[in-house]
């Protein structure tokens, strides 16, 4: 019948052939137990708009033991590729051939569209038996930024920050997805120095002439931290590059390992028409006007900071300050020695009279980055293709301050609640479903 769809889930072990590897075949149905996948993407766990991201991705599966293989906690430490193939009734009719024949009452069906979905790639963290089924097994992983936090580079980055005219965005960028002595982490198709996030250029003294400069390009210095006890990972490192350029890191799954990816708040949203449960707040969420940063001045590098001195908002939008004193690499205008702070993306991403719009402001006059969002809780319809950190919109009934809903003409009111993905969970194998979770502030 047109229409029918199935989900094929297969995981692959995709270290098979490294030196000391042992082979293992692929997972597929007949050792998975129905509908126990569970996928946790985040970009932000906070109660307010963080930029950065670079949250480690949790995969998790309930594998069953049968006659022909069982599965031990050797399979900790192996590296996994999880893939959703969407198989739907493409409605044309499977044509006679030699293998293939009618009968007189049956018929051979139609063709199946396939489309691949891959949904995770990383490691085996911990295989533990089911207490209730010794014949089950969870595997629980973790994607490639699991191992980027669990690596220091705090003596990497203390002796970077020596040297006030060699760090740059772009070398911690690099050093820490390939020389954090741990992993090498392939940046995403197309994505690197000479395009996307990192390309965008700024006019450097404001004149609208050259010379410009990439963001790339720009400074990290914070004596403050250099001066504290801090400590800090690869992982730390690179999530604070992300929050520099207002971006989100993400590890993108793949047929690998995965790849490294910067992405932002921009795209077209997949709209919802139905969903389960609903908790959308009052209030939409607005971005921010200010920033604030620490200075050298305190050799505790914990208490003392600067704020920018830029203009408020004029626009009926809600002044708030955005929080980078715990960001060790944000350029410290006071140590007298390079580019000031002020020359970053962030900076002109705020500012109004440089570039004409600022993060996450009123979306309705047009000068803004990042649309506002309206923070929520939703259970949906699971669509694989759906990106995490992207925008989505979900039609709802409008409801009166009762609960009851808003009528006209013996109708619904239809509300449409815009907002991204800021963290999603993804359950099941047939009948998939998305449990999306948006923090915010007003």
């Amino acid at each position: 019948m047109a229409g029918e769809k199935y989900n094929e889930l297969i995981i692959t072990f995709t270290d098979n052939g490294e030196q000391g590897v042992p082979l293992e075949a692929d997972i597929t149905a007949d050792n998975i137990v129905e509908e126990s996948m569970k996928l946790t993407q985040s970009i932000n766990d906070e109660n307010y708009l963080k930029f950065g991201g670079c949250i480690a991705a949790q995969f998790s599966i309930d594998l069953l033991n049968t006659d022909s293989r069982k599965f031990t906690d050797s399979l900790v430490g192996r590296w996994i590729s999880v893939k959703l193939i969407e198989r739907t009734d493409s409605g044309n009719p499977l044509l006679p051939s030699s293998e293939l024949t009618p009968g007189a009452t049956l018929y051979p069906g139609n063709e199946f569209d396939s489309n691949v979905h891959y949904l995770f790639s990383g490691r085996i963290d911990s295989a533990p038996q089911s207490k209730e089924d010794l014949n089950v097994r969870t595997i629980i992983a973790y994607d490639a930024m699991a191992i980027l936090y669990a690596t220091d580079a705090t003596n990497y980055v203390f002796q970077q920050l020596a040297q006030s005219s060699a760090f740059t965005i772009g070398v911690a960028y690099d050093y820490a997805l390939q020389n954090n002595g741990k992993i090498q982490i392939p940046k995403y198709s197309g994505d690197n120095w000479e395009d996307g996030i990192t390309k965008e250029s700024f006019d450097r003294d404001g004149d609208g002439r050259p010379p410009f400069q990439y963001v790339r390009d720009y400074f990290i210095k914070n004596d403050a931290w250099r001066q504290s006890s801090s400590t800090i990972s690869y992982g730390e490192l690179l999530k604070y590059c992300c929050e520099d350029l207002a971006a989100f890191g993400i590890i993108v799954p793949d047929s690998g390992k995965g790849s490294f990816k910067m992405i932002t708040l921009k795209g077209n949203p997949i709209v919802y028409q139905y969903y389960e449960k609903l908790q959308p707040e009052e209030y939409i969420s607005t971005g921010y006007t200010d920033y604030s940063f620490l200075t050298e001045g305190n050799s505790s590098g914990k208490t003392a900071s600067a704020i920018s001195g830029f203009p408020m908002a004029t626009d009926n939008a809600v002044d708030k300050t955005y929080d980078f004193t715990k960001n060790p690499t944000i350029y410290d205008p006071s140590s007298g020695s390079g580019q000031s702070r002020t020359s970053t993306a962030f900076d002109r991403l705020i500012m109004t009279t440089s570039i004409g719009y600022r993060i996450a402001m009123n979306s309705e006059n047009g000068d803004c980055a990042f649309d506002t969002f309206r923070p929520l809780t939703a259970t949906v319809e699971g669509i694989p293709k759906q990106l995490i950190g992207k925008p989505i919109t979900i039609i709802a009934n409008k409801k009166n301050p009762d609960g009851s809903y808003v009528e006209e003409g013996g109708q619904f009111v239809k509300e449409y609640i815009n907002t991204y993905v800021f963290k999603r969970t993804l359950t099941g194998i047939q009948a998939l479903t998305d449990e999306i979770e948006v923090k915010g502030q007003r």
